[in-house]
């Protein structure tokens, strides 16, 4: 990597403030940066995972009411990682019923997958951290 940016090899940098650590945790971001990796400071990385799953009550109010007792019912079980197989067996409802309920979910709450559901519950308190599985 360094070959490719002669000008970007550590040697060539005086230690200035800093030192050691500093060089080598910034070589470190340049070269996951050019390698298409990324780099998310920890402290960062708190920040959006807190903000991420803050609860916002207005916000509650409003999903609730875009989405059926049953539809946050299922949402629920989605944010704490059950599987459709288990969501079923869960509320006593055939698996294709239950598919049937997650893509009007999906359609309601404008998310492409699992995950972003599952964060929505998260973020509007429909489960609890605690409670994942």
């Amino acid at each position: 990597m360094a070959s490719n940016f002669p000008h970007l090899r550590p040697n060539s940098i005086s230690s200035g403030r800093g030192g050691e650590g500093w060089r080598s945790a910034w070589f470190n971001a340049i070269r996951g940066t050019v390698a298409a990796d990324t780099h998310i400071d920890p402290k960062v990385a708190r920040k959006l995972f807190d903000h991420a799953s803050q609860r916002t009550p207005l916000l509650n109010i409003q999903l609730l009411s875009l989405l059926n007792e049953r539809e946050v019912e299922i949402l629920r079980l989605i944010s704490r990682g059950y599987t459709n197989t288990e969501i079923a067996r869960t509320i006593h409802l055939s698996e294709g019923t239950v598919q049937n309920y997650i893509s009007a979910l999906f359609s309601k709450l404008d998310v492409t997958d699992r995950t972003q559901a599952a964060l929505l519950g998260l973020r509007y308190g429909l489960t609890d951290i605690n409670d994942l599985r």
